[in-house]
């Protein structure tokens, strides 16, 4: 809390090793500065007059330290035009809090430090490895061949694609990929899946590579696709990507269709932030052995969950067929583009 008259400055300490190496943030009713110590005197990193103290009133100081980015905020507000990449001190883990002024009335109050990282005990802790991943490669497809709809195109091994969901289309394009027949004036009506035969019912490794249409925020475009796990039209497993102008992010969903029942309310979603962007590509990959699935967005685990955890008296289901889909989730695809699909068994 400022005073209401003179000037104040307070700050928070950070990074310390010691009484002369250091970092701080400060903030006056001048402005903001970044600050490090490596001897006798603080020098400036970064200085700013766009957010500062006000007589009178009450602010909040914030720093986020990743161990090499460094973010500083007053009330919520970025101190700094950009980020401040730095690694120096990231090891020295001193905290604490500095003021000066011409009053005594200026007050520091809810101090909080936490840990870049905390360690799980052991019955918290998420084995993802007791699933496995695939080792021995069963299909790959490079979605070669002329244009047309992808129901009946046959992949490498001979094994023919069909249609098992949807009244719109997926089609070859000519150029080794498939595109949902869709655009911004004209989304794909609903759910929409595609699946190839598969030979192991209880376990599947399976990747797609997937760009979301159009190229930057607010074009209108909205990014569904996805994979499938296929028992039988009344059970199967479908794992998407959403990406929409409605939200400043984006997620991977997971979506549960048993003994012919779907909630749309017990989808599972992580926040992958911008990690799924339009236009760009990324690797969609999900492992599941007819209970557990794993997740992965360019091969690093994002979601995993056991059917049970949704539905706790669920049965594991046996994989019929594996494949690709572009699903309904509050809003429908535009034109998502797939490449190289492949799945894989585990000897």
């Amino acid at each position: 809390q400022v005073p209401a008259e003179g000037y104040a400055e307070a700050g928070l300490l950070f990074r310390c090793q010691d009484a002369e190496y250091g970092w701080r943030f400060l903030a006056s009713s001048k402005g903001c500065q970044a600050q490090i110590r490596t001897g006798a005197e603080w020098q400036d990193c970064a200085v700013s007059d766009r957010v500062r103290l006000i007589n009178g009133c009450t602010h909040s100081l914030q720093v986020l330290d990743n161990g090499k980015e460094l973010n500083f905020y007053l009330d919520g507000q970025p101190a700094f035009q950009s980020t401040i990449l730095d690694t120096r001190y990231s090891y020295a883990c001193g905290v604490g809090i500095t003021s000066s002024g011409d009053s005594g009335e200026l007050y520091l109050r809810n101090f909080e430090a936490h840990p870049r990282k905390l360690n799980v005990p052991d019955c918290l802790s998420l084995d993802f490895t007791q699933i496995g991943a695939g080792n021995r490669s069963m299909i790959t497809d490079e979605f070669t061949g002329e244009p047309g709809d992808l129901n009946g195109h046959q992949g490498s091994e001979g094994l023919s694609w069909r249609k098992e969901i949807g009244k719109g289309r997926m089609l070859l394009t000519g150029e080794d990929s498939v595109r949902v027949d869709a655009d911004i004036t004209r989304h794909n009506p609903g759910r929409l899946a595609y699946t190839i035969p598969w030979i192991q019912p209880g376990f599947a490794d399976v990747s797609v590579w997937i760009t979301p249409p159009g190229t930057a925020r607010n074009q209108g475009e909205k990014g569904r696709g996805g994979l499938i796990f296929w028992q039988d039209p009344e059970n199967y497993l479908v794992i998407n990507n959403w990406l929409d102008d409605i939200f400043d992010g984006s997620s991977i969903s997971s979506f549960y269709h048993l003994h012919g029942y779907e909630e749309i309310y017990d989808a599972v979603w992580s926040n992958v932030g911008s990690r799924i962007f339009w236009g760009k590509p990324h690797k969609l990959g999900a492992i599941f052995d007819g209970m557990r699935i794993l997740v992965s967005l360019d091969d690093e685990p994002v979601l995993y969950r056991s059917l049970t955890d949704i539905y706790p008296t669920a049965e594991r289901l046996n994989i019929s067929r594996v494949g690709i889909a572009a699903n309904w989730e509050w809003g429908d695809d535009t034109g998502t583009i797939f490449k190289r699909f492949s799945a894989s068994v585990k000897s």
